[in-house]
């Protein structure tokens, strides 16, 4: 019987074949849901799918794009903001 704590349906989950044939469940983290936009809630592009904890392992140049508020605005919110920023400097 397997723990309580590992009966979690967020659990992801691998098969995997033993020496003898027999096949096992090995239980290897939860599932992170994908990051959203601060202002539109529509998820990011080009931020990886791994917990908080787990960021540290990730390459710095995969972690979040390389580009002011990368990783927490979209890349259509980030150039709005520019434009209006730049039109309030020149008014």
């Amino acid at each position: 019987m397997t723990g309580r704590s590992l009966q979690s349906k967020s659990l992801r989950k691998n098969v995997q074949r033993l020496p003898g044939g027999r096949l096992k469940t090995k239980v290897s983290g939860k599932k992170r849901s994908r990051l959203r936009c601060a202002v539109t809630g529509k998820p990011l592009q080009g931020v990886p799918m791994v917990r908080s904890s787990a960021v540290n392992r990730v390459e710095k140049s995969k972690r979040a794009p390389n580009r002011p508020y990368g990783g927490v605005l979209n890349p259509s919110v980030t150039k709005a903001m520019f434009i209006k920023k730049a039109r309030e400097e020149n008014a």
